[in-house]
């Protein structure tokens, strides 16, 4: 085995590792929320605001572990692409990256994810679309996953489409290096749509979301009202797609 073969199999046991550990620690948190609620349900106020002080640390402790998963990801792919060719792939995407915790800034600030190139309305994503199969809604859905993907590679955007497993999950893109899924809803309702996104990011299919508004008549500052009362842990951007264009959403902009 090569100390290339070697080092990618140490990454992804370390992954497999985080990966174990964090589902171990939603679990507990997904317990000590109910706890929560059944004190606070017969009165016990004070109880309740303990438990719920654990829950908030599991939470905290859930978005290390997805960030260092992160990590991990990002290391194994720079290891992987040391193989052939000096570590160079043809039309291959960047390197997966990361950054800091969702919402919060660094010294750099916010991480928003730029387009790396200048627009050019002939240019396709990378990778084959995604194929519509099933029920009329998982075939609409793929329709505008398909379409937005097509118009941020028109905006300049490095997309590769059907990317390869991650991990053990299935994110819809790569966008510029970062892994992204895309959600298309149909509801109006803030809290709906806020849930969904957040299944998404605990389940660690992907951190950042690609929202098409194309077939809902959600309002953004209504959802911005909504995240700023409810923030989602581990989230770390989401790019609103609406009538030909996409909108840098979250982190967001200083006032």
């Amino acid at each position: 085995m090569s100390s290339i073969d070697t080092l990618a199999a140490l990454i992804r046991l370390a992954l497999e590792s985080i990966r174990a550990a964090s589902a171990g620690i939603s679990s507990s948190r997904e317990q000590t929320e109910e706890l929560r609620d059944e004190l606070s349900a017969l009165g016990a106020d004070n109880k309740a605001a303990q438990v719920g002080a654990i829950a908030a640390t599991l939470d905290d402790q859930q978005a290390r572990a997805a960030r260092m998963a992160s990590l991990a990801e990002s290391a194994l792919a720079a290891v992987e692409s040391l193989r052939g060719n000096g570590g160079r792939h043809s039309g291959s995407p960047p390197a997966v990256t990361t950054s800091s915790r969702p919402g919060a800034a660094d010294a750099a600030g916010p991480s928003i994810t730029r387009p790396s190139m200048a627009p050019d309305p002939n240019r396709k994503p990378m990778g084959p679309p995604e194929r519509p199969n099933g029920k009329a809604s998982k075939a609409r859905s793929i329709e505008l996953q398909n379409g937005a993907a097509a118009l941020l590679s028109k905006l300049g955007y490095s997309v590769q489409q059907s990317p390869p497993p991650r991990g053990t999950k299935q994110p819809d893109f790569v966008i510029e290096g970062k892994w992204w899924d895309c959600y298309a809803p149909t509801s109006a309702i803030p809290k709906n749509v806020r849930k969904a996104m957040h299944k998404k990011v605990k389940d660690e299919q992907a951190d950042r979301i690609l929202l098409d508004l194309t077939d809902s008549e959600l309002q953004p500052d209504a959802l911005r009202q909504k995240l700023a009362q409810d923030p989602i842990s581990g989230l770390k951007e989401i790019k609103i797609v609406r009538d030909g264009t996409v909108i840098d959403f979250y982190p967001w902009k200083k006032e």
